[in-house]
């Protein structure tokens, strides 16, 4: 298991020791707000508005992701190679693990992103964030939110996919299901 906390620090603890141990990762420069595993990498996001991969088995900083100006507030992968950030600056980067490279960046957001998550097998990126909707993105158009899902009246502040189904949860206390085909 992977966490991050106000203390500017990644632990990955081993539960499958009685004791729990951890192994502090310290690099970020401001309160860790997420992480997700991506093949043999952990990637994290933070304040300090850096994406930053680590090496899974060494620990050790792969590399520094800069293209954000405000703090990293979420995170998603496909699982392979591909880590989706989404800001306090209305931007989602597309980073790609292996050249540590931003591939694109997605700008149709007008308030801060909260949330995301992917779809694999349809190649679809869900967004939500302050604006109240929830954006979808067809990966092969990366410029462009394709759908746009209305029915929240405030912050829409998680998202869980399947290979089907979209949820979202909001600040309006209110969960809703969307067809991830037709939304």
């Amino acid at each position: 298991i992977v966490t991050g906390s106000d203390d500017h620090d990644l632990r990955v603890w081993n539960v499958m020791e009685a004791d729990a141990s951890s192994v502090r990762l310290h690099a970020h420069k401001g309160k860790v707000l997420c992480c997700c595993i991506v093949g043999k990498f952990i990637a994290s996001g933070s304040e300090d508005s850096l994406v930053i991969l680590w090496n899974m088995s060494s620990g050790k900083v792969k590399g520094k992701l800069r293209q954000h100006q405000q703090p990293v507030t979420c995170l998603a992968t496909d699982k392979k190679q591909l880590v989706f950030s989404g800001s306090v600056d209305m931007q989602i980067c597309v980073w790609c693990t292996s050249t540590l490279s931003n591939i694109a960046v997605l700008r149709d957001h007008r308030l801060a992103v909260f949330c995301l998550s992917f779809i694999a097998p349809l190649q679809l990126l869900v967004s939500g964030g302050k604006e109240c909707e929830v954006r979808v993105w067809k990966m092969k158009d990366k410029n462009k939110s394709t759908i746009l899902l209305r029915g929240h009246s405030a912050s829409v502040t998680c998202l869980d996919t399947t290979d089907s189904l979209i949820a979202s949860g909001s600040d309006d206390r209110s969960v809703r299901l969307w067809d991830a085909f037709s939304g």
